[in-house]
């Protein structure tokens, strides 16, 4: 169908997670029109209110809307010393103690920020020695605490709000994104920068420096359950890393995980500027240059003709074996296919303004605008993405999803 008639329904596929039923998560009907208002649906890329409809089957809310912020641990470098930032500073995490009945259940979120390419000299945020520089490849300038609301999802289901959210009284960990990999590098030694700083590139052994120190500082091991989720470079880290952590928390502890990865699909196709598969040269860059295969899944490693594919989060969720529900735009087009082969260039180009003036801006009214060769191309994409992400709602699959139509 067009994209203005995905529009005004709330969804297009979605498939309840019976395999998540079984007293630990409960999915609902997630069509129905009193779930999900207008005003809660997904506007851009990254869902804030979506999660607010699933509820625990086997507990219930206990406590007032009062709750305090989260407060910032660094991890120990001298217990995990190839924990490293880009800058070689301390990972970190925000951490929030559950109470009740959610005392013993956490999530621990991956946060998002794009990343940064080892390949690129320019003089953007895509240059890993810039973004060392900044809070998304150093934990130099965090802050102490934060609010309860101010961070990913801290207005949604990650909230201590229990107006807003069933899961306000569970234990929560928002993990700081600072390596520009998605949490998957694995490089033993540093890279020298383009203004002769060191850059390191430990996504990997950060988040396990993390959920280490989650187990000995916060007793994470004696818990019942955990959710991992993430959003956008983090809903990525979410779909790479879920397998492997999945089967670390059951093997070490018996604690079942289960995943939650929203607006982390970025297809591999080609841009529409001619300068062909751009994001595809870019995530082998991150592959090849961070060391990033250890991270990754090794069913996925192992099958697919080029190991680097497995960086794809569609191409990781064919081997995934751990329940995961996705949560995805079908027309996160935008500045993924406007891309040019300068690492910095993202800019829309002309002959796509009226119909795609920008990131989370195409309206019937602008699609209306495109020319029949750019509907043609947006439907395409729209086609590839559900048959890449066909393993999240297939009959027989342990996944699930909500994948709607809004840019």
């Amino acid at each position: 169908r067009s994209f203005s008639s995905f529009t005004h329904s709330s969804c297009l596929l979605v498939r309840s997670c019976r395999m998540l039923q079984n007293d630990f998560l409960t999915f609902p009907a997630f069509c129905s029109s009193r779930i999900f208002p207008a005003k809660i649906m997904m506007k851009t890329m990254c869902v804030r209110a979506v999660l607010n409809t699933i509820w625990l089957s086997s507990w219930a809310v206990q406590c007032s809307a009062d709750w305090p912020g989260l407060t910032l641990n660094k991890v120990p470098q001298q217990q995990y010393p190839d924990a490293k930032c880009l800058d070689g500073s301390a990972p970190a995490y925000y951490y929030r103690e559950g109470r009740f009945d959610g005392a013993q259940s956490a999530v621990i979120f991956l946060e998002g920020g794009g990343w940064c390419f080892p390949s690129d000299i320019s003089a953007g945020g895509d240059n890993c020695a810039v973004r060392a520089k900044t809070d998304l490849g150093s934990s130099a300038k965090y802050p102490t605490t934060i609010s309860s609301t101010g961070y990913e999802g801290g207005s949604g289901f990650l909230s201590g709000d229990t107006a807003l959210t069933a899961w306000a009284n569970w234990t929560t960990v928002y993990i700081k994104y600072c390596d520009g990999g998605s949490m998957t590098g694995g490089r033993a030694n540093a890279s020298v920068g383009t203004d002769g700083s060191l850059v390191w590139y430990r996504g990997r052994f950060n988040l396990d420096a993390v959920l280490a120190d989650l187990v000995k500082t916060h007793g994470f091991g004696t818990y019942k359950e955990v959710v991992l989720a993430g959003c956008s470079a983090g809903g990525m880290a979410c779909y790479l890393n879920c397998d492997r952590l999945a089967t670390m928390f059951a093997n070490t502890y018996q604690i079942p995980m289960r995943c939650i990865c929203d607006a982390g699909v970025f297809l591999d196709v080609p841009t529409v500027t001619g300068a062909g598969d751009v994001m595809r040269t870019r995530y082998y860059d991150i592959a090849d240059n961070m060391d990033t295969a250890t991270a990754l899944s090794p069913a996925c490693v192992a099958a697919e003709h080029d190991w680097r594919q497995c960086m794809f989060s569609e191409v990781s969720l064919a081997y995934m074996q751990t329940p995961t529900f996705a949560i995805n735009s079908q027309y996160n087009f935008g500045a993924w296919e406007m891309l040019a082969q300068a690492w910095n260039n993202s800019a829309v180009p002309p002959d796509w303004a009226a119909c795609w003036p920008g990131t989370g801006k195409l309206t019937a009214a602008t699609y209306a605008l495109c020319n029949a060769t750019q509907k043609e191309i947006v439907q395409s994409f729209r086609a590839k993405f559900i048959n890449d992400m066909a393993p999240a709602w297939t009959v027989g699959t342990p996944h699930g999803a909500f994948l709607d139509a809004c840019p």
